[in-house]
């Protein structure tokens, strides 16, 4: 257990909410954080998933769901969740399986799914960056506005010395092709932006990866597909009538032709300054609208 970050001695005051928030997930280097964050006090607690758990073969079985739980509901214990106290979880997807036994344990009107933010993200953002820090890596100061720059700056930092590939969550789709082949050698073809989508999209259950070609890739759930990947600058994503018909209007995507218009699909062209927050986002709901439809 890792010790407590900005904890503070509890005061007399009325505890109604425990937040639970995730940090790394989504990053090349080290495990994962989750911390737990009581909002009236500043109490904070956090633990980590090893990064063994993203690596083979703990990878492929997805046991990083479990561990997850194992963690929150560790966390919770130690904070001594009161009788009264809502839970506030993150709606990543690391925590599919918490989610579903925080119901069972403490009730549906007891737990909600939320957009963590404020004291409880920073706290376990600054765990992650305590973390990758003792490693030796020092992160981008920008990191969250450049997502994609964050990662290959990392990936730059294990291909200096092949034995850091051991903080590295080599599970990821494209990475393990490396092997053992991450050198300081400049002929290593870095992964693109699309990989990096695509490898972050397979840690979500139930999501499947299909190569229709050399370049091209169909992202499914329950054998229906909601993602195609187009190397080197395309993605063509399936959503809800409101949300296409939004995008559309900004300009953020292109409309498919018939028959693929009706059932959804938009076509997003890429350029240098991607989005790499905003993609993410509608490939996630273009999950969820899949998997409605299962």
């Amino acid at each position: 257990m890792k010790s407590a970050c900005a904890a503070q001695t509890r005061k007399r005051v009325l505890q109604v909410t425990v937040q639970v928030d995730d940090a790394g997930v989504g990053d090349l280097l080290f495990g994962a954080i989750i911390g737990a964050h009581r909002k009236e006090t500043g109490e904070f607690h956090y633990d980590i998933i090893p990064v063994n758990y993203f690596q083979s073969p703990y990878f492929l079985k997805k046991l990083y769901l479990k561990k997850a739980t194992e963690v929150t509901l560790r966390l919770l214990q130690e904070m001594k969740l009161g009788a009264e106290e809502e839970v506030e979880i993150c709606r990543s997807f690391v925590f599919d399986e918490t989610r579903e036994e925080l119901f069972r344990k403490f009730g549906k009107e007891n737990v909600k799914t939320a957009i963590i933010s404020g004291d409880a993200q920073h706290n376990v953002e600054t765990a992650y960056l305590d973390e990758i820090r003792n490693l030796g890596y020092e992160p981008l100061p920008d990191r969250d506005e450049k997502r994609a720059g964050s990662f290959f700056h990392m990936l730059r930092w294990v291909k200096n010395d092949r034995t850091r590939l051991k903080y590295a969550k080599t599970g990821w789709p494209r990475l393990n092709e490396y092997g053992n082949e991450i050198s300081p050698s400049p002929s290593l073809k870095p992964m693109g932006l699309l990989d990096i989508i695509t490898g972050e999209m397979l840690l979500v259950p139930g999501v499947e990866a299909y190569d229709s070609g050399r370049d091209d890739v169909e992202l499914r759930v329950g054998g229906k597909a909601f993602a195609h990947i187009h190397r080197p600058d395309r993605i063509d994503v399936r959503l809800p009538q409101d949300v296409k018909e939004n995008v559309l209007s900004r300009g953020i995507a292109s409309r498919s032709p018939e028959p693929h218009d009706r059932e959804g699909w938009v076509s997003m062209k890429l350029g240098q300054d991607a989005d790499y927050p905003a993609l993410t986002r509608l490939l996630h709901q273009s999950y969820r609208f899949t998997s409605s439809m299962l």
